[in-house]
C-alpha cells in the first residue's frame, strides 16, 4: 500500500482504486492466515507473525483506510509512518518464519530422503525374501511335486515296456501320495492278471496239446474204422453172397426134401406091397418046406416090427425077403432118406 501511495501521491482517482484493491488482498490475507492458523504448526514464530500481522491490519492499515476515505491527507500521513514500522515488524517475523519454515522442509526433504532410502532398503529387502521364497518354493517344488512326477513317469515308462518288478514308494497322503498308491494298486492288479494269463495260457497250451493228441488218434481210429468198415464192407458182400448161396441151397433143399416126401410115401405104399407080399409068401409057406424058416420069423414080426426104426425095419425087411427085385429096394431105400435127413440136423 505504501508503494502504490508513493507512485500515485497526486492522483486521488488512482488512490482510490488501488486502496479498493488494498482492502480486497488485506481480506485474502486475513483468509490465508486463519487457514495458516489453523493448519501450521503452533510455534512462537507463527503466533509472532499472527501478532504483527494483526497489528499491521489494526494499527497501520486501518487508519490509513479511513484517513484515505475521509481525505484527510495529514491523517494519512501519520498512519502510514506507525504502519512503516508496523510493516517492517511484519516483514521481519514474516521473515524469520519462512526462514523457519524452510529450514523445516529441509529437514523434511532430508526426512524424506531417509525415509526413501530406508523404504529402498525395505523395497531390496523384500526384492531378496521374496527371491528366497520363490527359490524355496521352486526347490519344494521340485522335491514334492517335479521329483515324483518324474519317478512316475519312470514308473509308467517301466510299465509299458512290461516289466511290473519295479517297487512303488509310499508318498504320504498327500495328492502325489494318492497318484503313487493308486499306480501301485495298478501295478499289483496288472500283475496278478498278467499272472492269471499266463497261468490261462499254460492250461490252454496243454489241452491244446492234449486237443491235438486226441485229434491224432480220433485220426488213427477213424482210420481203422474206415479199414474195418471196407473190411466189414467186404465181409457183408461176402456174407450176401454166401446167404444168396445157402437161399438157392435152401431152395435147392426144399426141393430135395419134397421130392424125397414124395418118394418116401411112394416108398411107403412099395413096403405095403412088399407087406402083402410077404403075407401072401406067408400063406404060401405052409405049401412050402423051403419057406417054413421065412414064416416062422414073419409069425413074430408084430411083436417086434413097430418097435424097430424104419431103416431097422427095412435090414429086417431085406434078410428076411432075399428074393426082392431091384425096385423093392431103391423104393426102400428111398422111403428111409427122410430118416436120415433128420438125423443130420441133429
Amino acid at each position: 500500500m505504501n508503494n502504490f501511495v508513493a507512485s500515485y501521491e497526486g492522483d486521488v482517482r488512482k488512490a482510490s482504486n488501488y486502496l479498493d484493491e488494498a482492502q480486497d488482498m488485506q481480506e485474502e490475507a486475513q483468509k490465508y492466515f486463519a487457514e495458516l492458523e489453523l493448519i501450521g504448526a503452533q510455534t512462537p514464530l507463527l503466533e509472532t507473525l499472527i501478532t504483527s500481522f494483526q497489528r499491521l491490519v489494526e494499527q497501520g492499515l486501518t487508519p490509513q483506510e479511513a484517513a484515505l476515505a475521509a481525505g484527510d491527507d495529514e491523517a494519512f500521513s501519520n498512519a502510514r509512518e506507525s504502519a512503516s514500522d508496523l510493516n517492517q515488524q511484519f516483514i521481519e517475523a514474516s521473515t524469520a518464519y519462512n526462514n523457519y519454515m524452510a529450514e523445516q522442509n529441509g529437514l523434511m526433504v532430508a526426512d524424506y530422503e531417509n525415509d526413501m532410502q530406508l523404504i529402498g532398503y525395505i523395497d531390496l529387502a523384500v526384492l531378496l525374501i521374496a527371491a528366497l521364497m520363490v527359490l524355496f518354493v521352486r526347490i519344494a517344488m521340485v522335491g514334492s511335486i517335479v521329483k515324483p512326477l518324474n519317478e512316475a513317469v519312470t514308473h509308467f515308462e517301466r510299465i509299458a515296456q512290461n516289466d511290473l518288478s519295479g517297487k512303488v514308494s509310499d508318498r504320504g497322503r498327500n495328492e502325489i501320495g494318492k497318484l503313487f498308491s493308486a499306480m501301485q494298486h495298478m501295478q499289483s492288479g496288472l500283475a496278478r492278471t498278467v499272472s492269471e494269463v499266463r497261468d490261462s495260457s499254460g492250461s490252454i497250451h496243454i489241452g491244446a496239446r492234449e486237443i491235438a493228441s486226441g485229434n491224432a488218434d480220433l485220426s488213427s481210429r477213424t482210420e481203422q474204422q474206415a479199414a474195418s468198415l471196407q473190411e466189414t464192407a467186404a465181409s457183408m458182400e461176402q456174407l450176401t453172397a454166401t446167404v444168396k448161396q445157402n437161399a438157392d441151397n435152401a431152395r435147392q433143399a426144399s426141393q430135395l426134401a419134397n421130392d424125397a416126401s414124395s418118394t418116401a410115401v411112394q416108398g411107403g405104399e412099395v413096403v405095403e406091397q412088399v407087406i402083402t407080399t410077404m403075407h401072401g409068401i406067408s400063406d404060401s409057406s405052409q405049401k412050402s418046406p423051403i419057406l417054413s424058416a421065412s414064416s416062422t420069423l414073419l409069425r413074430f414080426k408084430p411083436i417086434f416090427w413097430h418097435s424097430m426104426p424104419r431103416w431097422k425095419q427095412h435090414e429086417r425087411a431085406s434078410k428076411a425077403v432075399a428074393l426082392r427085385s431091384w425096385p423093392v429096394k431103391y423104393a426102400t431105400w428111398r422111403a428111409a432118406v427122410p430118416m436120415r435127413l433128420k438125423r443130420s440136423k441133429h
